[in-house]
């Protein structure tokens, strides 16, 4: 065991592993990472306590999108079979995050898809995060690429944090996506930032990327300074082009959870889509490897667990969510 390179690793603590180290949580052998999980899991629990993060998200607006994204059922390239309409009411949104929050989530994400909000529709988005924070919930949203202006606004509402992932590294990106650039979702994150508003931003794994492309990724973000960082995994759907490709492992989920730990010691490390199905009934083996939030009951067009079954598990494992 390359027992030098663990201490090495260890010592960095909050400051964060450089990009080689980053390269050896991906490749090391089980005996070293299973050291790797034990520093990554202390580090999580110095930083963050027992407590785990948890969201949950509404697809506000779904299918109907002009983008190409080849992971995603509602692109413009998906034949998936999904209910697609247009942005809900402010009434039909505000009754969702009610059930959300008597449900055990303190915090509600507005999702639609496209690649940015039309006027009237961030009128909308605006009322209802407003709507929603009455409630007594932390609102954030993930509407696409804005500009400064809406980004204002959006500030102005009282949004927590809005969730923008930068999905991959700049060279892989151009095989997911032709219709938007990476630069133009870089943009975006850095226009949110200057009006001081909190960033989610992570990736999703499985979709042909390289070990490069995790470090690049994860070091770009570094960079960012996302307050919340998702990982997902692809979970293939019938329809989408990238409905052929080979699950990741689980093994190989954890060491990417586990890297972004350690790179990013101070960010909630956030498990989402794909977790109940790439790592099922080892799913929470997330919480050894680093990991800190995750979402709670349904995704955006695929179901997830019971929320009250994963309430009950995070207190099993002796962990306070919030």
């Amino acid at each position: 065991m390359e027992t030098k390179r663990i201490k090495e690793i260890e010592k960095k603590g909050i400051d964060g592993i450089a990009r080689e180290e980053a390269f050896f949580v991906l490749t090391s052998g089980e005996e070293e990472f299973a050291e790797l999980k034990r520093i990554a899991e202390g580090l999580t629990r110095s930083v963050f306590s027992n407590r785990i993060y948890i969201c949950s998200i509404l697809s506000a607006k779904t299918g109907l999108c002009s983008e190409d994204c080849a992971f995603c059922s509602q692109s413009r390239r998906s034949k998936a079979e999904i209910k697609k309409h247009p942005l809900l009411d402010v009434e039909k949104i505000v009754e969702t995050a009610r059930r959300a929050k008597e449900n055990g989530s303190k915090k509600f994400c507005i999702v639609m898809s496209g690649k940015g909000p039309s006027e009237s529709e961030m009128e909308k988005v605006v009322s209802a995060i407003r709507a929603v924070k009455e409630l007594g919930m932390e609102v954030d949203a993930s509407l696409g690429i804005i500009d400064e202006r809406k980004a204002q606004l959006l500030r102005e509402a009282g949004i927590s944090h809005y969730n923008h992932n930068l999905e991959t590294s700049p060279l892989h990106f151009k095989n997911i996506c032709t219709t938007h650039s990476f630069e133009e979702r870089l943009k975006t994150l850095k226009i949110l930032s200057s009006v001081g508003i909190e960033l989610c931003s992570g990736g999703i794994f499985g979709i042909g990327e390289r070990d490069e492309d995790i470090v690049e990724l994860a070091f770009l973000l570094k960079e960012i300074k996302p307050s919340v960082i998702p990982i997902n995994f692809l979970h293939p759907i019938k329809g989408t082009p990238l409905e052929g490709s080979e699950l990741i492992s689980v093994e190989r989920a954890l060491r990417i959870i586990c890297m972004f730990r350690l790179v990013h010691p101070q960010a909630i490390i956030k498990v989402c889509g794909g977790r109940e199905f790439v790592l099922k009934e080892r799913q929470w083996e997330i919480f050894s490897a680093g990991a800190n939030g995750f979402i709670l009951g349904d995704y955006l067009t695929t179901k997830g667990n019971e929320p009250s079954r994963d309430l009950m598990e995070v207190q099993k494992l002796g962990f306070q969510y919030i």
